[in-house]
């Protein structure tokens, strides 16, 4: 089983309103796309393939859909800034860029970032692998793991969002995420010592 990102990648910048030297951060998402993407082509006239392989929805609109779920877990005082999609060669880590799109977005939560926090909800795939989404500086405060349904609107929705059939999204292992498992609310241990140390 391969543990190679690819074939492409989402990734989205933001930055949160923790101390400076923690508030940049990158979601970055797996996925699949139609054809051979050029760099400089719009998000809007790249095609993603969604969890049968059919052509699914643009990428502008799997950006904006996504980020309609993400945004509720920070404030507003968060930026989402950028997004970039890279292609990764087979078997290899190292990427290369395809496309960029503006977002300029703020978060639509309500509360206050918690610094340091790392919220991360995992999937199981359909080949049994695992499909992680990584969010950073939100407001989700440390807490006990929980099973899905995890009994939050937010989590709840994200989730439900990610296993949509026209969502183009895979791990690792090249398969589509099938179930949700856990919701785990906790700190980025790194980001904490660069905060209070």
């Amino acid at each position: 089983m391969s543990n190679f990102p690819g074939p492409f990648e989402l990734r989205i910048f933001y930055n949160t309103n923790e101390p400076v030297q923690i508030s940049s951060h990158v979601l970055r998402l797996s996925l699949r796309v139609s054809g051979n993407p050029q760099p400089g082509d719009p998000f809007t006239a790249i095609q993603t393939l969604d969890k049968t392989g059919s052509p699914g929805n643009p990428l502008s609109a799997v950006l904006t859909d996504l980020l309609a779920f993400v945004r509720p877990f920070y404030v507003p005082l968060t930026d989402f800034i950028r997004a970039e999609l890279w292609r990764y060669p087979t078997a290899s880590y190292d990427a290369v860029f395809v496309s960029a799109q503006v977002v300029g977005l703020p978060g639509t939560g309500t509360g206050t970032t918690v610094v340091a926090s790392q919220f991360i909800m995992t999937f199981r795939t359909a080949a049994g692998g695992i499909f992680k989404v990584d969010l950073r500086g939100t407001i989700v405060p440390a807490q006990v793991k929980r099973s899905f349904p995890f009994g939050s609107g937010a989590w709840d929705n994200l989730a439900n969002h990610i296993l949509l059939p026209i969502t183009p999204f895979i791990g690792r292992d090249n398969s589509v995420p099938v179930s949700p498992l856990f919701a785990l609310p906790g700190q980025n241990e790194r980001a904490w010592k660069r905060v209070h140390r």
